[in-house]
């Protein structure tokens, strides 16, 4: 009913270990990137959607920098995030 059955045929043990371990060493933590020979590179929620072959429905919701009132409805509405815990979060 989640949606999320495509992730029953991933595994580590399908995944090609050395391109595994090349990424892993071009990671950077502090700017969530992969740092390549051609630039930098990151990983979207879509480019995860394509490659796991899992549908994500729905717009992306990002919080706006300087609008508390807006980014609380937008946990608490679309993110079903409680008023307390949308409080805890802003601030």
């Amino acid at each position: 009913m989640s949606g999320l059955e495509q992730l029953i045929r991933c595994s580590y043990r399908n995944a090609n270990k050395i391109v595994v371990s090349i990424f892993v060493e071009r990671w950077h933590p502090e700017t969530n990137t992969f740092h390549m020979p051609f630039g930098e590179m990151t990983i979207t929620l879509d480019d995860v959607s394509y490659i796991l072959g899992i549908h994500v429905p729905g717009a992306a919701i990002a919080p706006l920098e300087d609008d508390s009132d807006t980014n609380f409805e937008l946990l608490v509405n679309y993110l079903g995030v409680t008023d307390e815990e949308a409080t805890e979060q802003l601030h």
